[in-house]
């Protein structure tokens, strides 16, 4: 099996899935609530666990373009409207496969220093499932 190029990993949102344009840095999360079970017939002086709720988020951050089309004005509007989003992070590499779900956008920020390109970076809190689909 071969490695990925990191660049070929891009976020996509929306019911027709679209790239979210200029991404720099594309990352899923996933983690699981550990809910302690220790007692005080426990002799082993580990702590006993079982796993309850997952939770998830996505994040990035990438260079702002003015072109109306999947950046951060989209990203905007979905935080405002407070509605849920389709995405899919994906390589899009034969052999591999793809997440996908949906949030909300719960942080955004825009930045730009004297010489540099206007930058934004995003949170998705993911709601629902998360499913792992193989790309054939």
């Amino acid at each position: 099996m071969s490695k990925v190029l990191g660049k070929l990993l891009k976020l996509y949102t929306g019911g027709t899935p679209t790239a979210i344009n200029c991404l720099v840095e594309a990352n899923l999360d996933l983690s699981a609530e550990s809910i302690d079970t220790a007692c005080k017939d426990d002799t082993t002086g580990f702590v006993s666990s079982i796993v309850g709720n997952l939770s998830g988020s996505l994040s990035g951050s990438g260079y702002a373009i003015d072109n109306g089309t999947n950046s951060y004005s989209e990203l905007l509007a979905s935080m405002k409207a407070k509605t849920a989003i389709a995405w899919k992070l994906s390589d899009e590499t034969s052999g591999s496969s793809f997440q996908s779900g949906n949030g909300y956008v719960t942080s955004l920020s825009k930045q730009g220093g004297v010489n540099d390109a206007v930058q934004f970076s995003f949170t998705i809190t993911v709601t629902g499932e998360v499913s792992d689909t193989a790309i054939v």
